[in-house]
């Protein structure tokens, strides 16, 4: 698990719309890729107040850097204790040790949760590990991450598990960028429920993305809920639009069987192909996103 030259910035947005104070935990011990120089020049580019006196120049730890970001303390939990990990505990497990439960005002997960099987279990002591009023933050891989974990994540599962235990999730990006390079051109992109379902199936391109999920618990007691996918409850409920091609005119609808009928053959699939799905991918793809912002390391 490791901050890369690329995360200090978003990390940074986040600590921007509420400072970062207190305790921290992180799920795995944080190796910090990123170097003094990095961090500075992200910090200056959003006006971060990043403690820059704490950072030495060469290679940076992570109490140093998240120190530098406002926390006062940091820990950390694994699985095994061979990167000295303050806490020893498996989040497969379906109990938390009582010295954690209601602990932290920040929970990390950078890229912890793929490589951890049970994941409702993770879930689950995450949301009782971060203290009433805290925040639980997921950076974790979504699409094109094949292997590099036991799994990659969709956004709905965060909103719909969060929601469902009485937390606000105020923030959800989308953070892509390309593959193997030494300078990545990063992509900040917002999430609203939903919006994605019209490219769920290959619309994406051929960028890695992760998701930046920032979940509020609530003051008192959190609730222990399992969640439903809101694209079903929606439908149950009739609020989610799956009458909308009942709404079409006569023409439009006449229109869509034509197509259909064009597309059904070999050299009407190619063109379509070849012309219209780049164009349809790239309209769905900038009509569901709205850009927070970009920039290379």
């Amino acid at each position: 698990m490791a901050i890369t030259a690329v995360d200090p910035l978003v990390l940074m947005l986040e600590g921007q719309r509420i400072p970062y104070r207190g305790a921290l935990l992180t799920l795995g011990r944080q190796q910090i890729d990123a170097t003094k120089t990095q961090v500075a020049r992200q910090a200056e580019r959003v006006g971060y107040p990043l403690g820059v006196s704490a950072l030495p120049s060469g290679t940076l730890e992570d109490e140093q850097f998240f120190s530098a970001l406002g926390f006062d303390s940091t820990a950390s939990l694994d699985a095994s204790a061979y990167e000295q990990a303050t806490h020893v505990h498996d989040l497969n497990s379906p109990d938390i040790p009582a010295e954690l439960q209601d602990r932290f005002d920040v929970v990390l997960d950078r890229g912890t949760s793929e490589h951890v099987f049970h994941i409702p279990n993770l879930l689950a002591a995450c949301r009782r590990m971060v203290k009433p009023g805290g925040r639980v933050i997921h950076y974790v891989p979504s699409t094109n991450h094949v292997d590099h974990g036991m799994y990659m994540f969709s956004p709905t599962l965060f909103t719909d598990y969060y929601t469902a235990n009485g937390f606000s999730v105020p923030r959800l990006w989308l953070v892509a960028q390309g593959w193997q390079r030494a300078r990545p051109r990063v992509q900040v992109f917002e999430y609203q429920p939903g919006c994605l379902e019209v490219i769920s199936h290959g619309g994406f391109d051929a960028r890695a993305y992760q998701i930046f999920c920032v979940a509020e618990r609530p003051l008192g007691n959190a609730t222990a809920a399992t969640p439903q996918q809101r694209r079903y409850t929606e439908a149950w409920s009739g609020s989610n639009g799956n009458a909308a091609n009942a709404q079409l005119g006569p023409l439009k609808r006449s229109l869509k069987r034509a197509l259909g009928v064009v597309r059904g053959t070999v050299l009407g699939d190619s063109l379509w192909a070849a012309a219209v799905n780049p164009v349809k991918k790239r309209y769905y793809f900038r009509r569901a996103l709205r850009q927070v912002i970009s920039y290379q390391t």
